[in-house]
């Protein structure tokens, strides 16, 4: 078994050396069952085939790269360098990338410095591109005036709203106008951050569970053929794209509401 786990992860390396994400997780769901998964397992491997990737200018994983020294995964924690590979990510227009910088140049987050002006602009392009992470951060960004940004409660009620309808599990009392500049005040007079940390958007709609039920559909009817694990990898990718295919829908391969309401599920 030690053998072949062995030979597995000097093919992943090869086929990473070709500088492409996906040849790296068709190895990784054969062995792993999820690319995920495996940078939790061997996350100094995952690091040296993104990194592979990430040189021949793939965005994806350049923003992979740059979440991985971010935290410390797989390499020491390199602020300096994972800015660099977010802002290579984001120049090629992946909306992760642009999400998570946008938010880091309003709020003046890890080493990005403050540009509000910027922050927004990337944050606005990655939610008319659908992201549900950057509808309702930018909806924190109006409520609570972050990075200087003057406070527009109607707007950040459009933003939330647009985030609820992509997923996002969102408290009612942001969906109002009213409701909402109540909270904020009620927070700010306590000292409190105000509203709820982005860093809890779409826990619902990409929940394992979510997953596992979009890939029991999916072979239901006759898209998916793996297990039914709730682990989203390049099989679970393929089948969703061949069935946002059929039904007309931007081939993305990724869960989101329009996906999960052409095939009758509900958060």
């Amino acid at each position: 078994m030690r053998n072949c786990k062995r030979c597995l992860l000097v093919l992943a390396a090869c086929l990473a050396a070709s500088g492409c994400v996906s040849a790296v997780e068709g190895v990784i769901d054969c062995s792993r069952g999820d690319r995920e998964l495996y940078v939790r397992h061997d996350p100094a491997a995952a690091f040296h085939h993104y990194s592979a990737a990430a040189y021949n200018n793939d965005a994806e994983a350049q923003h992979k790269l740059a979440m991985m020294l971010r935290n410390g995964q797989g390499a020491a924690k390199d602020p300096k360098r994972a800015l660099e590979w977010e802002e290579k990510s984001a120049a090629q227009e992946y909306v992760p990338a642009m999400t998570t910088l946008g938010y880091d140049l309003v709020a003046g987050l890890n080493g990005a410095g403050r540009d509000a002006t910027r922050g927004v602009y990337l944050l606005e392009f990655a939610a008319r591109e659908g992201s549900p992470e950057a509808n309702f951060m930018l909806g924190t960004v109006y409520a609570n005036g972050l990075g200087g940004i003057e406070k527009d409660f109607e707007h950040a009620v459009q933003y939330f709203t647009a985030a609820k309808g992509l997923g996002v599990a969102v408290d009612p009392a942001l969906l109002r106008s009213d409701t909402l500049e109540a909270r904020v005040v009620a927070k700010a007079e306590t000292h409190e951050a105000a509203v709820v940390q982005p860093q809890r958007v779409a826990r619902d709609i990409e929940s394992r569970e979510v997953a596992r039920d979009v890939q029991l559909e999916l072979k239901k009817r006759g898209f998916y053929g793996m297990a039914v694990d709730g682990l989203v990898g390049k099989g679970t990718r393929a089948a969703i794209r061949r069935f946002q295919e059929r039904e007309g829908l931007r081939p993305t391969g990724r869960i989101d509401l329009e996906l999960l309401q052409r095939l009758d599920i509900t958060l």
